[in-house]
C-alpha cells in the first residue's frame, strides 16, 4: 500500500507541477486509481501528456523514476 501511495503521489505532483489546469482530467483519472496495476495502465497516458508539454528528456526522467518504483518499490 505504500508504495501505491507514494507513486500515486509523485504523479499527482507532476501532474500539478507540469500540466496544471490541462491535468484536470488526468487528475481525476488519477484519483480513481484503486492499486499498482491502477497506476500502470494509468501510466502511459500520463507519459504522453507529459511528454507533450515539457518534451521527453524531462519527461522520460520522471516517468522512469515512477516505472520503477511501481515496479521495485
Amino acid at each position: 500500500m505504500q508504495r501505491f501511495m507514494t507513486a500515486q503521489q509523485r504523479i499527482s505532483d507532476a501532474i500539478n507541477n507540469h500540466l496544471g489546469f490541462r491535468g484536470y482530467l488526468m487528475m481525476m483519472r488519477l484519483q480513481r486509481a484503486e492499486n499498482l496495476r491502477d497506476l500502470r495502465d494509468f501510466l502511459p497516458d500520463f507519459a504522453q501528456a507529459l511528454t507533450k508539454r515539457i518534451g521527453p528528456a524531462n519527461a522520460g526522467q520522471i516517468v522512469s523514476a515512477i516505472e520503477r518504483l511501481l515496479t521495485t518499490g
